[in-house]
């Protein structure tokens, strides 16, 4: 039996179904993704399995997790992917090669998520997306956190595109290239 629930770390307060996140992100099979704060492999394997023709890189800073999403991609014997950790907050990752980046929870995990959307942004190509999923818990700030993302996806010269409720704490938010 396979587990749909998308699960960032113990803590976190509710789940999502993961193949409702899935129908919202914009993936073809022959795509090329990064999947920013992977944790413990939980939206790697689906996405990675999407892009069957293409290439899923999972990044963490945490070498647990990376341990925890490598064994998960033996388990489900997937051949294309990489897990690689994070160091100083910037992916090697060549410019301008990715279709999507999934960013994760950056709010809880990272003390820069401008560096991190920034490199991110680097290594997506002019036709590609960045969906950042993040939680809101006090209802009261969350407008807050999301003009905070959209403040910075402007200075990075991108679209916002839609904001997604996936549970009463998480939300999605997508962005494109501005043309």
């Amino acid at each position: 039996m396979t587990d749909n629930k998308f699960s960032i770390s113990k803590n976190t307060p509710k789940s999502i179904d993961i193949y409702h996140l899935m129908s919202l992100l914009p993936v073809m099979p022959y795509h090329q993704i990064v999947d920013v704060g992977c944790a413990d492999g939980t939206l790697s394997i689906p996405l990675a399995k999407l892009v069957y023709r293409g290439n899923l890189q999972a990044f963490d800073s945490d070498k647990k997790n990376l341990t925890a999403t490598r064994k998960k991609f033996k388990e489900a014997r997937l051949t294309n992917v990489k897990a690689k950790e994070i160091k100083n907050n910037s992916l090697p990752v060549k410019d301008d090669t990715i279709d999507l980046a999934t960013l994760s929870y950056l709010s809880d995990r990272v003390e820069d998520p401008l560096k991190v959307i920034t490199d991110t942004v680097r290594s997506v190509k002019s036709s590609g997306w960045i969906a950042i999923i993040d939680r809101q818990i006090d209802e009261s700030k969350l407008s807050n956190d999301v003009e905070s993302y959209k403040k910075i996806a402007e200075k990075l010269k991108l679209k916002f595109n839609m904001k997604h409720n996936l549970s009463d704490e998480d939300y999605l938010l997508t962005f494109t290239f501005r043309k």
